[in-house]
């Protein structure tokens, strides 16, 4: 057990409809707060509350993480995923596959991306290598920004999740990102993060 304090009198309020930069130097406790929301690790004191003011810390650890992963996605700095496809990473219940809004909202966010080259004809099954071995560092993010972009969930955590693009592909990132059919009125977009163009689009810069 560790006695070190890597963050003290934090208090914040995440809401609707709103998009979040959390900022500060690397070690600065930005992970270790996306972490705590996600109830990946137990504070060590204060209290975590969700929808109605219910407490989180009052229930079990497990009930947490599960109300809580229900609602949310985390993109993060180095996603690993298992597979050679592009199915494997965006992760889709089968069914969606086939989803008429689901495909048009995939061709969208792959344009905006130009990532046109990487997805061939059959999108789900273009082969890119064992555990994406065929693709940059910048392409897998791109990949799980789309993942992040296709998903319905209600709260999206992206710790350092565009470190590895370019500032013209960061750029298109914002765009897809905060585009009104992904960001509505009942999403929270959590954004850990050292880039200044997505501290610069976010509603509310919180700094660590």
């Amino acid at each position: 057990k560790s006695n070190t304090t890597t963050i003290n009198n934090f208090s914040s309020i995440f809401k609707k409809g709103k998009s979040y930069a959390i900022l500060g130097e690397s070690g600065s406790g930005k992970s270790t707060i996306v972490d705590l929301m996600l109830f990946l690790l137990k504070p060590q004191s204060g209290e975590i509350f969700l929808d109605n003011n219910r407490d989180l810390t009052k229930i079990t650890h497990l009930e947490n993480k599960y109300r809580i992963q229900k609602k949310s996605l985390l993109i993060g700095q180095n996603d690993f995923n298992y597979g050679s496809y592009v199915r494997d990473f965006l992760n889709l219940p089968p069914h969606l596959e086939k989803d008429k809004i689901t495909l048009r909202k995939l061709k969208k966010a792959i344009k905006c991306l130009k990532m046109e080259k990487i997805f061939e004809k059959n999108i789900f099954n273009t082969y890119i290598g064992e555990n994406g071995s065929k693709l940059s560092g910048g392409q897998i993010q791109r990949i799980f920004l789309i993942k992040a972009y296709l998903s319905k969930k209600q709260i999206i955590f992206f710790d350092e999740a565009t470190s590895a693009l370019d500032k013209e592909n960061e750029k298109r990132a914002i765009d897809l990102l905060f585009d009104k059919e992904f960001f509505d009125s009942q999403r929270i977009l959590i954004f850990s993060t050292h880039s200044a163009e997505i501290a610069k689009v976010c509603d509310h810069r919180i700094k660590i």
